[in-house]
């Protein structure tokens, strides 16, 4: 095995299980740099969203990095006031063109609200998926009912729910309501729950029982 490839985070589902986030990192030349430093490390999962206002940093970060597109799982977000179905198609394009890659590999609603409606915005998404500008659609913030509601309307489930998750948030009623295995037609899926502030900015430091796990 290289040393490249035993630096990587394990895979699940295709998506590498470690990931970094950039969410608040508004500075755009540390944004950059963190992106590059971190793909640099072995990181290949990179989140942003249109709501964080630094999708041209994530851009320049991984193309001043040394790895290749094609290795760098991309995942950014559609804002809640962009999701009328125009509205969707046009803003993706310009993400990216801000994250300068023809494609993204997983593209998330960012919440279910405002513009917000399952069969306008998720049709959009559907649509993005069968032109390859996508080649996943991602949810985040959905409850069960959302999810019922997508894959109504998609037919299947989204690829993965992306939850505030962590140890002071074990999203219990959630995690037991969307990763069960659900069966559509013959071909058995599971979503993929995708944690942020995994470490609860910071405050699971502070917990005895985790300090003494560490």
């Amino acid at each position: 095995m290289s040393q490249d490839s035993e630096r990587r985070a394990p895979l699940s589902n295709g998506i590498p299980t470690l990931g970094i986030g950039t969410w608040q990192n508004e500075d755009h030349d540390q944004c950059a740099e963190s992106v590059r430093t971190a793909l640099d490390h072995g990181y290949r999962h990179v989140d942003t969203a249109q709501a964080y206002r630094n999708e041209e940093a994530v851009g320049r970060g991984i193309a001043e990095a040394d790895v290749d597109r094609e290795d760098v799982f991309l995942a950014t977000k559609v804002w809640t006031s962009n999701l009328a179905h125009d509205d969707v198609l046009e803003t993706t394009e310009e993400s990216l063109d801000r994250l300068r890659t023809d494609y993204l590999d997983l593209l998330y609603v960012h919440w279910p609200a405002n513009e917000y409606d399952p069969e306008e915005t998720l049709s959009a998404f559907a649509e993005l998926r069968d032109e390859g500008a996508i080649e996943r659609i991602g949810v985040s913030n959905f409850e069960p009912r959302h999810l019922d509601e997508a894959r109504d309307v998609l037919g299947e489930l989204p690829f993965a729910n992306q939850v505030e998750f962590h140890p002071l948030l074990p999203q219990e009623v959630l995690v037991r309501g969307v990763r069960l295995e659900v069966l559509l037609g013959e071909q058995r899926v599971e979503l993929e729950l995708v944690a942020y502030s995994p470490l609860a900015r910071g405050e699971v430091f502070d917990i005895p029982e985790i300090q003494d796990v560490a």
